[in-house]
This record gives structure tokens, C-alpha cells and sequence, in this order.
């Protein structure tokens, strides 16, 4: 079968897709972490003003020296995952860091940081308007 009747064959891009899906997804979420990563270790004064205060209590670092470290981190996982090594750990690890976000931050970066229980903010962003 030639190239051309392959792409005219839905089962030619339901295959691909579904092939591509998960790489697709893997590669955009990498772009994400070091989009955000690279952002925190050019310009870190414009993130400590989003790292909750329970962190710096309880680390005993500053503010300053989390986002060093949170950009660092998300640089090497970021990383990871872009190249497809240890992928599922650096998902892993990612998502759990993301789910923190969140619920620390909330959806607002305007507001000052805060823990916020998470099933509240997800109530909050599915009634939204």
C-alpha cells in the first residue's frame, strides 16, 4: 500500500495518534517544567514571593535559596523527561511537585501564597465561570 492510500485510511491517523499521544504530552510537560525552571534561575526575585511560608520555616532556608533549588530541580526532572530517561520516576516525581503547587499556590498567582486544601481549589476551578 503507497503513502497516499495509507493517509486516506482513518486507521493510518487513529494509529498514529494514539502512537504519538503519550510522547507528545511527555515532550509538552518537559517544555513546561523547563520553561519555569529556566525562569527561576534567571530571575528568582520575581518567585519568592510565591514560596509558602511554611516552607522556609520548616527548611530553614530563605526564600531566595528555595527557588534556586526548586528551579534546579525542575531543570534535571525536566530534563529527564524531554529524553526519555527514567521517565516514569521523573513523571512521577513532577506530578507530585505539581499537585504541591497547586494546592500552595492556589490557580492565582496574584494572591499571596497560602496552603489551600486542594479539593477546594479543584471545586473552585470546575464552578468557575
Amino acid at each position: 500500500m503507497n503513502f497516499l492510500n495509507r493517509i486516506r485510511t482513518s486507521t493510518f491517523w487513529s494509529t498514529t495518534s494514539k502512537d504519538l499521544a503519550p510522547a507528545i504530552v511527555r515532550i509538552g510537560m518537559s517544555l513546561v517544567f523547563l520553561w519555569f525552571s529556566y525562569s527561576q534561575l534567571t530571575n528568582p526575585a520575581m518567585w519568592t514571593r510565591l514560596v509558602p511560608e511554611y516552607a522556609v520555616s520548616l527548611s530553614g532556608m530563605t526564600a531566595t535559596t528555595l527557588v534556586y533549588a526548586n528551579g534546579i530541580f525542575e531543570l534535571v526532572f525536566g530534563v529527564l523527561l524531554l529524553v526519555g530517561l527514567y521517565t516514569r520516576i521523573a513523571a512521577l516525581l513532577l506530578a507530585l511537585h505539581l499537585i504541591e503547587i497547586v494546592s500552595s499556590v492556589g490557580y492565582g498567582a496574584n494572591r499571596r501564597s497560602r496552603f489551600r486544601p486542594l479539593p477546594r481549589n479543584i471545586r473552585s476551578f470546575l464552578l468557575r465561570k
